[in-house]
């Protein structure tokens, strides 16, 4: 008789583990041997698995909360500069904050020091 199965056959366990150690092993030798940050070689590693559809590779990423935190991350960012790229945002400009500080206090340390912003745009006549 035929088993049917309805959607993806699920891996071992046993089977993402082997490949997540193969894969740490071989970041962390990249790591040291080309001084490369360990989340740009993890990024590297899932950009790879994603474009050749390496299923392993993305079973790795989907079981590690950290890296699948990075994809997420990065696919969020890629999609906001994609809008950007369609929308023509116009650049932000924010206000620099302006301190001020009391030296004489009621304490050693002297008086009260503050940081505020300005966020009311101010029209030439009101300046």
């Amino acid at each position: 008789m035929f088993k049917f199965h309805y959607g993806a056959k699920k891996k071992s366990p046993n089977r993402i583990y082997i490949v997540g150690a193969i894969l740490a092993l071989i970041a962390d030798l990249l790591h040291t041997l080309l001084k490369v940050k360990k989340e740009t070689l993890w990024d590297l590693i899932d950009d790879i698995g994603r474009t050749f559809k390496i299923e392993d590779v993305n079973d790795v990423i989907l079981s590690n909360s950290k890296f699948l935190e990075r994809r997420i991350e990065r696919d969020v960012d890629a999609a906001l500069k994609d809008y950007e790229k369609q929308v023509d945002l116009e650049k932000v400009e924010m206000p620099e904050p302006v301190f001020t500080e009391t030296l004489e206090g009621e304490t050693p340390l002297g008086g009260e020091m503050r940081s505020t912003y300005d966020f009311m745009e101010k029209k030439d006549d009101q300046v």
